[in-house]
């Protein structure tokens, strides 16, 4: 995997298990840099791409930008959605059956529902799993814990559920001791995400 910034002439290889120091020293530069980045994370146009081999990727769809792991929520839109397709997907492969069900047992208790009021009432009769899930508010759990375990929590969820594999850092370093920092990278190596830290 490549990292191109035409504006800078910059070329960056990524490897597993190799984490990536990118010391931009001029504050300018690292404002574009960093706002390019954070620009295209967002949907926007912006200079920087990323390549496997031949084949060029989108920024957002492939890496994250984290500038402040104090912020990292696993339950951000982008991976509760990916999150409510993948359990779709199972339902309809696994449960199909038993989701009919409970489906059927639903609208007659809608319909005994419906006969107690003098009004034409009317339902859906299709039971939509991503409604079911977002009208139990499915999400993934988050408890009191530590800086690092939160960031750990989120990394996990944008590879597995959003196959993110690149992580770029705005000055992680300032937040972490050496020892935590190595701890997290080796997580990081262990879920074969590409580390890129920007200072």
């Amino acid at each position: 995997m490549k990292v191109y910034y035409p504006k800078l002439n910059l070329e960056i290889t990524l490897q597993e298990n190799i984490v990536m120091d990118l010391i931009i020293e001029n504050p300018s530069i690292m404002s574009d840099f960093i706002g390019d980045l954070w620009r295209q994370m967002h949907g926007q146009p912006g200079e920087i791409a990323l390549f496997d081999g031949i084949t060029e990727f989108s920024v957002s769809k492939r890496s994250i930008l984290i500038s402040n792991p104090f912020e990292v929520n696993c339950n951000e839109k982008r991976i509760v959605t990916a999150l409510y397709k993948e359990l779709k997907n199972n339902a309809d492969e696994v449960y199909q059956n038993r989701l009919e069900t409970i489906n059927s047992e639903i609208v007659n208790v809608l319909d005994d529902l419906f006969n107690t009021v003098p009004y034409n009432l009317t339902s859906a009769d299709d039971l939509d799993v991503s409604a079911l899930l977002k009208l139990y508010d499915v999400k993934i759990e988050s408890t009191d814990c530590t800086m690092e375990e939160m960031l750990m929590d989120y990394i996990r969820a944008v590879h597995d559920i959003c196959n993110i594999d690149i992580v770029f850092f705005l000055n992680l370093k300032q937040y972490m001791t050496q020892e935590t920092l190595q701890e997290f990278y080796k997580f990081c190596n262990y879920k074969k995400m590409c580390v890129v830290n920007i200072e």
